[in-house]
């Protein structure tokens, strides 16, 4: 079961008359806004699904009138299996009574002749049942007031009541992960820690020892006897090992376990660095990023292992406080890997958290006079939402991404992102968040900027369209290329350390011949749509007039129906002729158009698309979205 959505109504800053709802991802949510508007509390509503986590009076938002009660509800979706089960479970009550026949038509309480009667069925027990939630595959939980328990409010069939503990019992296990300031991880582990919930290292320590499979055996590693210390050697090799796989980046550190104290009552925790000959590293004095995430997964392991035979719900507020922005993008792929297991929410201030994969799965949390508010599809409008929410003018990844596309327009990265965006949800694995777009703007400018990404050591593909002006840039592109080579060579023989730095990978694409970006990767229908809702946007807003006699559908099929011309030529000749005053559209408004309904209908990438894409992703060696841990306890140097 998967939680899908959520009403929250007179909850800490959710007004009581809104009844604010929430939609949740199936994998994934990212909630993105600024300070003090409600992302935490969405964290905190989500948290009291658990048993243990009731909602108090402080939880009230504070105009809540006195006689009325905060509210939350819980909608979760079902499987078939989960549907088959809670069938089978929770089986209706059979009655086996004998309807009596009567021939002749009865008086008021008078019983037919001939029939026994038991008393018992004339007072039969009442039975109740649930309401039936409007989706055949929704059960929802909800709690109303103070201290008040979780109850059932609605199941996808009928059901009685009698099975409400049963049906409590299938809810998920929440999760509240929060990295408490300093982020300090453990040096040492003493005895007396073990046990001691309340010790402010104890989830640590149990991650640590679960991961290193001696959780079960804890008491047995203290004490000076050959049987502790062979137990303690082989934690370490488990310990490393199980680090080494969540640790894509790996640099070769090897984990260790000590025995240490006067008693032996103390184990010491120590990283064998290659970069450091002299001492064994405690993890403390490793980056903040490495803290952090370490300090995560243990917390992840313990709690896991606690209530191993639930489902699980992950929250994380703020996660990427002390990462990096490089390593927030490797967060993200971490936390693809674990959403394979759970739902994960998540909050953040940060443009590097931000789903940009999967922009369904960002919802923009704001306040204003009337409450917390949910944006529930930022990325409509251009992510005007987000845009506000973190303060920022919304780029790409220039300033973090080591690879980039040079494209000859700025509309032209609008229909590859699109492209990628669709082939991934079939199975095409490639990151947004690895690479950047770059706009070359003219032919002189694109080379200008191509000579620029080459000084900065970028992997670089320049993409062109397949016509004259394409190869004459690309040429233009191979004589940069070449004459930077040239002058790094010359710099090697005053400098031989450059040696060590090497010259950045410069990839040239040009599209098939006569064909535009528009041709491959924009679906034409959608494509002709965008061109029309521009031209009639740009005729309301009194920015241009149509020519006398001008129909919308007969300029659209004159460009169905052009050849000739690359598609990107052809709607630049078409439109001109359609207004008073000759000019074409933008093709930046049209593909910012073309952007917009691609989030919100569907449309079709051909094989030719889906097979340049490919190509670009072997030629630049893009990362897929999902690691296990990869790269966010590297240091960041």
């Amino acid at each position: 079961m998967k939680l899908s959505s959520m009403l929250i109504s007179g909850f800490k800053s959710f007004k009581h008359n809104e009844n604010t709802p929430f939609l949740v991802d199936e994998k994934i949510t990212v909630l993105i806004g600024a300070n003090d508007h409600g992302k935490t509390n969405v964290l905190e509503a989500i948290l009291r699904l658990n048993d243990d986590t009731p909602i108090t009076a402080e939880d009230g938002n504070w105009d809540l009138p006195p006689e009325v009660k905060p509210r939350l509800e819980w909608h979760f979706s079902l499987t078939k299996e989960d549907l088959l089960k809670i069938r089978e479970e929770t089986p209706l009550t059979q009655k086996n009574i004998t309807p009596p026949i009567a021939t002749e038509p009865l008086q008021e309480g008078e019983l037919p002749t001939g029939i026994a009667v038991d008393a018992n069925d004339l007072t039969q027990e009442i039975i109740e049942y649930f309401p039936i939630s409007n989706k055949e595959n929704i059960i929802v939980y909800f709690r109303e007031g103070f201290d008040s328990p979780v109850k059932v409010l609605s199941t996808p069939f009928e059901i009685e009541k009698k099975y409400e503990t049963f049906l409590l019992g299938l809810r998920p296990r929440v999760e509240l992960f929060v990295v408490p300031p300093g982020n300090n991880v453990v040096d040492q582990i003493s005895k007396e820690q073990l046990d001691n919930k309340d010790d402010k290292d104890h989830e640590l320590i149990k991650g640590l020892f679960i991961t290193a499979d001696i959780w079960d055996m804890r008491e047995q590693l203290f004490g000076d006897t050959e049987q502790s210390g062979k137990k303690i050697e082989k934690a370490s090799e488990q310990l490393t090992k199980v680090m080494q796989e969540k640790w894509a980046q790996n640099d070769g550190s090897i984990w260790k376990l000590k025995q240490s104290g006067t008693s032996v009552d103390v184990l010491k925790l120590r990283l064998q660095d290659n970069a450091v000959t002299a001492v064994d590293v405690p993890p403390s004095r490793k980056s903040s990023g490495f803290r952090t995430f370490f300090l995560l997964s243990m917390m992840i392991t313990a709690r896991i292992h606690d209530s191993k035979e639930l489902p699980h719900i992950f929250l994380f507020d703020e996660p990427g406080t002390y990462l990096h922005p490089r390593a927030q993008i490797d967060l993200q792929r971490s936390f693809e890997k674990r959403a394979e297991e759970a739902q994960l929410v998540y909050t953040t201030h940060s443009l590097f958290l931000v789903s940009k994969n999967y922009p369904e799965r960002n919802r923009v949390i704001s306040k204003n006079q009337d409450g917390t508010k949910v944006d529930q599809k930022p990325f409509i409008n251009n992510w005007k939402s987000v845009r506000s929410s973190l303060g920022i003018v919304m780029s790409n990844n220039f300033l973090i991404a080591d690879k980039s596309i040079l494209f000859e327009g700025p509309s032209d990265q609008f229909y590859l992102y699109n492209v990628i965006r669709k082939l991934k949800l079939e199975g095409v694995d490639i990151d947004l968040n690895d690479f950047s777009s770059v706009d070359g703007g003219d032919s002189e400018n694109y080379i200008a900027m191509a000579k620029v990404l080459i000084e900065e050591g970028r992997a670089m593909l320049c993409i062109t369209d397949g016509d004259s002006k394409g190869t004459e840039i690309l040429d233009g592109v191979e004589k940069i290329r070449k004459n930077e080579l040239e002058k790094k060579e010359a710099r090697l023989k005053t400098n031989p350390e450059e040696a060590s730095i090497p010259f950045p990978i410069v990839e040239k694409l040009q599209l098939d011949k006569g064909a535009s970006i528009e041709d491959i990767f924009a679906d034409k229908q959608l494509l002709l749509k965008a061109v029309k809702n521009v031209a009639n946007n740009l005729v309301s807003l009194k920015l241009r007039t149509f020519v006398e006699g001008f129909k919308i559908e007969d300029g659209i099929k004159s460009i169905d129906s052009a050849s000739g011309k690359t598609l990107g030529a052809i709607i630049n000749d078409e439109t001109e002729k359609w207004f008073t005053k000759k000019e074409r559209i933008s093709k930046l408004s049209i593909a910012l158009e073309y952007d917009r309904l691609a989030h919100e209908e569907e449309y079709s990438v051909s094989k030719k698309a889906r097979a340049y894409v490919i190509k670009i992703k072997h030629v630049l060696n893009l990362k897929g979205e999902k690691s296990a841990e990869s790269g966010v306890l590297g240091e960041v140097q």
